[in-house]
């Protein structure tokens, strides 16, 4: 009688927490769709914060350019710090103010570092926001046109 009643009272938790499973997988899909379908939130967004974005004023260019050398390096995820570590190594020393700039905001304002990616790569469409030369380079960069091997870092200090 006691095994019955403690086999039934397991089934009923192992269901309640197959639905409380599934309920939430099914909210965490529809939520997720919705970012995915809702194109122009995250147009909006990402206007309001490349506008809200302080720049650093100014900042001599050399230390500009030391600071967008470390910041390309140390990324959110290992794909981009390959391709903004090597693509900074090659274009940055002969990148004018202006697109220093632009590569700046590129690097810190706030966006996801997937959708960065995603963006270089050409999966998904870029923000008219990050609409650049800095972003067509970097889009080309990422074709790896020359075949170039990028497994690791650039040296900081080539010998």
């Amino acid at each position: 009688m006691n095994n019955k009643i403690f086999s039934n009272a397991i089934q009923i938790i192992s269901r309640s927490f197959n639905l409380r499973s599934t309920l939430l997988h099914h909210t965490q899909i529809a939520a997720y769709s919705t970012i995915l379908d809702d194109s122009e939130k995250l147009e909006r967004r990402i206007q309001q914060h490349y506008k809200s974005y302080v720049v650093k004023v100014d900042e001599p260019v050399e230390r500009k350019r030391a600071r967008l050398l470390w910041q390309s390096r140390k990324r959110g995820i290992a794909e981009n710090c390959l391709l903004f570590g090597t693509f900074s190594s090659k274009y940055l020393d002969s990148l004018t103010e202006e697109q220093l700039g632009t590569y700046d905001r590129i690097l810190n304002d706030y966006i996801n570092e997937w959708d960065l990616y995603y963006w270089m790569v050409g999966t998904k469409e870029v923000p008219k926001a990050y609409e650049s030369d800095i972003m067509t380079m970097l889009k080309k960069h990422c074709k790896n046109e020359e075949r170039e091997k990028r497994f690791k870092q650039p040296d900081l200090h080539p010998k």
